[in-house]
């Protein structure tokens, strides 16, 4: 499994590389973040998202909790866009330690607090 360095991850061309499936929602629907820099999400849900049925799980528990209490709706349906942009994955090819060294939020994506 080949790792990645933050200077590497820095260099993909503006592209953001989250940690958190919902702190990256949050971003998104925040502003800080636009959708169009998001490179890939790994997602540790402990659920798995390469199903539809998955991800829909995972939706309805974020929009259930404060995750995403505030625009629930905004959120699902740009997780659901994400998807199918194959973004998030929980993929045995990219969990988060592939990460040599902890990246900066300035190049990871994990927002702190709910939308």
């Amino acid at each position: 499994m080949e790792s990645i360095t933050a200077e590497q991850a820095k260099k993909q061309e503006g592209k953001q590389v989250g940690i958190s499936l919902s702190g990256c929602i949050c971003d998104i629907i925040n502003g800080r973040i636009n959708e169009e820099e998001v490179e890939e999400i790994i997602a540790m849900t402990g659920m798995d998202i390469s199903r539809k049925e998955g991800l829909e799980a995972v939706i309805d528990f974020y929009k259930n909790s404060a995750y995403w209490e505030k625009c629930p709706e905004e959120a699902a349906e740009t997780c659901r866009r994400l998807w199918g942009k194959g973004k998030p994955s929980t993929s045995s090819s990219t969990p988060r330690a592939r990460l040599s060294s902890p990246l900066s939020t300035a190049y990871v994506l994990n927002c702190g607090s709910p939308l």
